[in-house]
């Protein structure tokens, strides 16, 4: 399997990212509102390139790093879902400004004045969206008087344009059933809708985006009334998480972690993926969903149930010799837990399509 591959390493099914591509373009068309994919799952200018061909009117990202592939690649009508803190972060951030459109995330007065005197400084407007808190309790204001301050704030203060508010509903990964996840993205939705008509209504403002984002709620939230923009990440891939929760199965996982096995016990198989290749969450924002810490689409019963730095054991539910005999030097793929995480340890996506090695595309924007 992939014999010239080194591993541990990362591997992206061609058809299945391509169908996940044009669903969540479906979604956005569908619901009437623009899709600005979150870049922070796959950190790759060529997977975006894809994306921007699929229907990608925008991208989102998490870091300045992210911001700066996609300039690179030409793709300069970019989100910073995050706040610009620091100097240095401040100085990157307004020299990216300089060379095209570059919105960030603001929820404090702090933020706001110290971002707003480095842009006069430099010559330049900020577009700024107010962050909602939608039920996540992570940054972001609620709609209510906090929030309408801050927006007069944003909209007096010279070197800074409001330009709508956002929100992510991180909570929707601790639904247990389909209808608690439904309800987060109905949450998802109102929240950021009543945030927007609270400040036209009160202050008069112009709220041009009403932004949600977040993979497990998005053939929901796009669809409240008021909502302009979607801002899904994990979708390009999928993972175990999200099969977990019921937003799709496992036949959707565009990205799997090829192995190599090194050793064969018994009642254990160990590959050469540890937690430095496969990572060590369970589920997402800390929370605790996985049974192991990866699926093996070959072998369905094999549980990954112990890391180390550079091992990985595999738990069998009976003695190798009884079943499918594995050998050392054996190859396996097996579905990550969190693909977001996953990718940030590796530094090439090698795109597949059965066993064709198609290209292999560098993981530009690690941290």
């Amino acid at each position: 399997m992939f014999p010239t591959l080194s591993t541990p390493c990362l591997l992206v099914e061609e058809p299945v990212l391509q169908r996940n591509l044009a669903r969540a373009a479906a979604v956005a068309t569908r619901a009437g509102c623009l899709l600005r994919p979150h870049i922070k799952t796959h950190k790759s200018p060529e997977l975006a390139l894809r994306q921007a061909k699929a229907g990608a009117a925008g991208f989102t990202c998490a870091t300045i790093a992210e911001a700066a592939a996609l300039f690179e690649a030409g793709l300069t009508d970019v989100f910073l879902a995050y706040p610009v803190v620091g100097e240095p972060a401040v100085a990157a951030f307004l020299e990216l400004r300089r060379r095209g459109r570059l919105a960030c995330a603001v929820d404090h007065a702090d933020q706001v004045l110290s971002l707003a005197r480095a842009a006069r400084d430099a010559g330049l407007t900020v577009p700024v969206r107010l962050e909602i808190d939608c039920g996540h309790h992570r940054c972001g204001l609620p709609p209510g008087p906090a929030l309408l301050e801050l927006a007069r704030l944003v909209a007096a203060t010279p070197g800074l344009a409001l330009e709508g508010v956002f929100t992510h509903a991180g909570h929707a990964y601790g639904a247990r059933t389909p209808e608690a996840l439904a309800a987060a993205g109905r949450q998802e939705g109102e929240a950021v809708v009543a945030a927007a008509a609270l400040l036209r209504e009160k202050a008069g403002l112009e709220v041009a985006v009403v932004s949600v984002g977040s993979t497990p709620t998005m053939t929901v939230s796009p669809f409240v009334a008021g909502v302009t923009e979607m801002r899904p990440g994990n979708y390009v891939f999928h993972d175990g998480i999200q099969v977990q929760l019921g937003v799709c199965g496992w036949e959707d996982a565009a990205l799997s972690v090829l192995a190599t096995v090194i050793a064969v016990f018994p009642d254990r198989v160990v590959i050469d993926a540890g937690s430095k290749a496969a990572g060590l969450d369970k589920g997402a924002h800390g929370l605790s969903l996985m049974p192991g810490y990866g699926h093996f689409p070959d072998h369905p019963e094999w549980v990954l149930g112990r890391l180390s730095e550079e091992h990985g054991v595999i738990d069998l539910p009976e003695p190798h010799e009884a079943g499918r005999p594995v050998r050392i030097g054996d190859r396996v793929r097996f579905v990550p837990n969190h693909a977001c995480a996953v990718v940030n340890l590796h530094p090439a996506l090698h795109l597949v399509a059965g066993d064709s090695l198609l290209a292999s595309w560098k993981v530009t924007a690690r941290r």
